[in-house]
Parts: structure tokens; C-alpha cells; sequence
């Protein structure tokens, strides 16, 4: 058995038995009114995803190529209406629940999202370099430079958020 193989069971047990112990003490409860807003998120994150898969739908139609292989190009799509949802909940005050401590989660989110996004951004743009660099004709194919984009952004989304609440708070 390679040594990476190994590594990467290791890994995932470890990260199995911690994700366990983490979240098998929380109770995310949420209100009838997070629930609703959820729900309304859901809705415009599906309407985002079927609303980007027909158009690029319409451009590969249209201008007779596609822009990245068909793995990157459905991964992206759906990036797209996971943001849509996740910014939808996060300033509908639904994303964390009313049962847990808000500045922890902020914190904790802050830190796992920039943490993950910055490891996928770097090794992305490592892997777009390399191919850049052999002058390939290769269509984009880019799934850790598209989720490390996707987590700095909702990073971004959850710092908005909290900048704004912190303002308001001052009024």
C-alpha cells in the first residue's frame, strides 16, 4: 500500500472521529422563521442553478465549444447556487442556529472557510500555473481553484455579515 494511500485513510479517520465528536454534541435548532427563510434560499439557490446550466447551455449551443471539461463546468454551476444559498441564509440571519453560541460559530467559520479556501486557492492556482506554463490546449479543469474561489467568497459573505451586524449595533 503507497504511503499516500495510507496518509489519506489516516486522514479521513481522524477527521471522521473529530467531525463525530464535534457536531454529535450540537443541536443546531432553528425557528420557524429560519426554517422559512431556508426554505425561500433553497428556492433561489435552485432557480440560480437551473438559471446557469441554461445558459451555459445556450453559449455552448451558440458559440459551438465549451469553455472547461464537463466535470468543471457542472462543479462550477453548482457553486454557483450553493453561494447564492449560503449568502441568502447567512444575511436572513438563517445559517446558524439560534441554540449555539453566534461569535463562536462566526469564529469557527471565519477560520475553516479561510483555512480550506486558502489550501484549495493555492494548490489551484499551482495546478493552473503547471498547465499554463506547458501551453496546453487543455480546457479548464479546476476543481480546487473553483472551491477554494467558492469558501474565500463565503468567508467574505460571513465577515460582510458581521461587520454589518457590529454596525448596527453601534447605532
Amino acid at each position: 500500500m503507497p504511503f499516500s494511500l495510507l496518509a489519506l485513510i489516516i486522514f479521513l479517520i481522524v477527521y471522521a472521529i473529530i467531525a463525530y465528536g464535534v457536531y454529535s454534541s450540537r443541536k443546531m435548532q432553528y425557528d420557524e422563521r429560519q426554517k422559512y427563510m431556508q426554505s425561500i434560499a433553497y428556492k433561489y439557490g435552485f432557480f440560480t442553478l437551473i438559471l446557469a446550466t441554461a445558459v451555459n447551455g445556450f453559449i455552448e449551443y451558440y458559440t459551438k465549444s465549451s469553455w472547461g471539461t464537463p466535470l468543471a463546468e457542472s462543479f462550477t454551476i453548482i457553486c454557483i447556487g450553493l453561494i447564492v444559498f449560503f449568502t441568502i441564509c447567512v444575511f436572513k440571519d438563517a445559517y446558524f442556529s439560534y441554540s449555539e453560541t453566534p461569535v463562536k460559530n462566526i469564529v469557527q467559520s471565519i477560520f475553516l472557510f479561510s483555512l480550506i479556501g486558502g489550501i484549495n486557492l493555492y494548490t489551484g492556482i499551482m495546478n493552473q500555473q503547471e498547465i499554463i506554463s506547458q501551453h496546453s490546449p487543455v480546457k479548464f479543469n479546476n476543481i480546487n481553484l473553483i472551491s477554494g474561489i467558492l469558501l474565500l467568497l463565503a468567508d467574505a459573505i460571513v465577515i460582510t455579515r458581521a461587520i454589518m451586524e457590529h454596525l448596527q449595533k453601534e447605532e
